[in-house]
């Protein structure tokens, strides 16, 4: 297991055992999501379009501290 850092490292580990999960390449969930190849489920789609406005939200408080 990988050192945890900071928030976005926890979430770059969330996002990995997602993909191993659900058997995903693993790659960012904008990649993920508008890849056409990606035959997503309805709540594979919703999960990561969630974890997408998740980082944004913590990536934006990094950048105030």
């Amino acid at each position: 297991m990988s050192v945890i850092t900071n928030q976005l490292d926890y979430l770059s580990e969330v996002l990995h055992d997602f993909c191993i999960l659900h058997s995903l390449e693993f790659a960012s969930a904008d990649d993920l999501l508008y890849d056409s190849d990606n035959n997503l489920s309805q709540y594979e789609h919703d999960w990561l379009n969630n974890y997408i406005q998740i980082w944004n939200v913590i990536s934006q408080l990094d950048e105030v501290v």
